[in-house]
C-alpha cells in the first residue's frame, strides 16, 4: 500500500510539516524516516506505533503484502485498536470501486469496528478531509484550535500545492541541488541556522516537506517543487518557470527595451535578481533626514518583494504556456503571472 499511495503519502508529509497549526501540535511518525535497526525486526513499526496519539490509515485498491496473514498496514491497524489509539481512516475512492478482496475485507472490520471513515478522491480532499479531522479532535482533547490567520494560510497552502508540484521526477538527485540553499530554507523551517543541519538532516527536513522523495533505491530525488526552488537552472527541466524582464524608457512597451533580461535561477535566486533589476532601472532620490543624506528607492523594497513571490510562488504551473512577467515603465511596474495574478504598481518619489 506505501507504494501504491505515493501521492497520499506525499500530500500528507506535507501538510503536517507546513499546516501552521498543526506542524506546531503533531509531529509525524513515519516509519521510513526512522534509522535502521542494529538488528532485523519485521515489527518495529508496530513498536513504533505504541508512541503515537492519532493513528492514520490510507485505504486505496491493493491489500500489500502478507506478514503472518495481514498487510502491514492491517497489522498496524489492529495495533492501533488494541493500544486503543484514536484512528482516523480514509478511503480513496467510492463504495464500488474495484479493490483486492483482501482489502474489500479490511474495510468491512473497520465498518465493523464501528469507525466513521472519510472517503476522498484527490490529495487536495485528502489533505483537507486530514486536517478537520484532526483539528477536530486537538480541540476535543486539548481545547486549542487554529487562529483565523493560520486557517486562511492553510487554505491557501492547500490549494497552492498542485499536482504539478509533487510530481515525483528522476532527472535530479539531491546531488544535484544547490546545497547551499537548501541548507537555508531547512534551517527557515526550523528556525535554526543553517550551519546546525548536516547534510543528514537537511535531507529529512526537505523530505518530509515534500520536496524530495525517495525511490525504491532509498535515493533521495527532487519533485517538480523541489527542482522549482532548489536546482541551478529550474528551466532546464521547466522552461516555463523562467522569468521574463524588460524596462522601457517611456510609458509604453516598444520594441526596444533599454534593458531586459531572462531568469533562470531558482525562485529565491531568481527573486533577488529581479529586484536588482528593478533597483538598476529605477530612479533612487537622495533625501536629508536631520544631518544624514538617504538615498530612497523608488518602489519600496519590501513591498516589491512580497509583489514577486506572490507572483512566482503562486503562479499556476499547471500553464506551461506562460511565463511571469516583470515590466518596468517610466510611471509604473507590472508583474503578471499565470494563474490571473497580476500586479501593478504606480509609486513615486
Amino acid at each position: 500500500m506505501q507504494k501504491e499511495l505515493a501521492d497520499e503519502r506525499l500530500a500528507l508529509q506535507i501538510l503536517l510539516t507546513t499546516d501552521p497549526f498543526l506542524s506546531e501540535h503533531c509531529v509525524p511518525v513515519l516509519f521510513e524516516n526512522e534509522p535502521a535497526p542494529l538488528e532485523p525486526n519485521p515489527w518495529a513499526y508496530l513498536e513504533l506505533l505504541e508512541n503515537c496519539h492519532v493513528y492514520l490509515a490510507v485505504v486505496w485498491k491493493e491489500y500489500g503484502v502478507k506478514i503472518d496473514g495481514l498487510s502491514a498496514t492491517h497489522h498496524e491497524y489492529r495495533k492501533a485498536q488494541e493500544e486503543g489509539i484514536p484512528s482516523l481512516i480514509t478511503i480513496k475512492g467510492t463504495n464500488t470501486l474495484e479493490r483486492e478482496h483482501e482489502t474489500q475485507g479490511f474495510i468491512a472490520e473497520i465498518r465493523r469496528d464501528g469507525h466513521t471513515y472519510d472517503r476522498f478522491h484527490t490529495t487536495e480532499e485528502l489533505q483537507q478531509k486530514v486536517r478537520t479531522r484532526l483539528i477536530r479532535h486537538i480541540k476535543e482533547q486539548y481545547h486549542i484550535g487554529p487562529t483565523s490567520e493560520q486557517e486562511n494560510i492553510a487554505r491557501q497552502n492547500i490549494q497552492v500545492a498542485s499536482a504539478f508540484e509533487r510530481q515525483r521526477l528522476v532527472r535530479t538527485g539531491w546531488q544535484d541541488l544547490d546545497h547551499g540553499l537548501a541548507a537555508m530554507l531547512a534551517a527557515k523551517a526550523e528556525e535554526t541556522e543553517p550551519g546546525s543541519l548536516t547534510s543528514e538532516k537537511i535531507i529529512s527536513i526537505l523530505w518530509t516537506r515534500g520536496l524530495l522523495w525517495k525511490d525504491e533505491q532509498d535515493r533521495f530525488l527532487a519533485t517538480a517543487a523541489g527542482i522549482i526552488l532548489l536546482a541551478n537552472d529550474p528551466s532546464a527541466i521547466f522552461p516555463h518557470t523562467r522569468l521574463q524582464m524588460s524596462a522601457f524608457a517611456g510609458k509604453e512597451r516598444t520594441h526596444k527595451p533599454i534593458d531586459h533580461g531572462t531568469v533562470r535561477k531558482p525562485l529565491a535566486k531568481a527573486i533577488d535578481e529581479a529586484v536588482a533589476f528593478v533597483h538598476r532601472n529605477t530612479r533612487h532620490p537622495l533625501r536629508v533626514v536631520g544631518l544624514n543624506r538617504i538615498e530612497l528607492n523608488e518602489y519600496p523594497e519590501e513591498a516589491l518583494r512580497e509583489a514577486l513571490v506572490n507572483a512566482l510562488a503562486h503562479r499556476d504551473y499547471e500553464d506551461a504556456g506562460r511565463r511571469v512577467t516583470l515590466d518596468l515603465f517610466r510611471d509604473r511596474l507590472e508583474i503578471t503571472s499565470p494563474g490571473n495574478c497580476r500586479a501593478d504598481f504606480h509609486w513615486h518619489v
